[in-house]
């Protein structure tokens, strides 16, 4: 029973003592959302679309396998 209250409680302040998200996670995410974006646009599956580069901040390019050619296509986010 000490056991289990002890993991318990180490949970517990894990989860309330967790670190905010690092810019990387951030961009990460972006990366993902740009991707599924793209891919849905074009009716592909999210894993066929590559990410190619970060042109600047908060605009990536993206390369995908589409009409008998690779097309890159590029996808700003705007956060508010």
């Amino acid at each position: 029973m000490r056991y289990i209250t002890r993991i318990i409680l180490a949970v517990m302040a894990a989860i309330i003592f967790a670190l905010p998200a690092q810019a990387t996670e951030f961009m990460d995410m972006d990366i993902s959302l740009g991707r599924q974006i793209v891919a849905r646009t074009l009716c592909k599956d999210p894993v066929e679309v590559n990410y190619v580069s970060r042109v600047r901040e908060n605009v990536y390019l993206f390369s995908v396998f589409y009409a008998n050619k690779q097309a890159r296509f590029s996808w700003a986010c705007t956060k508010t």
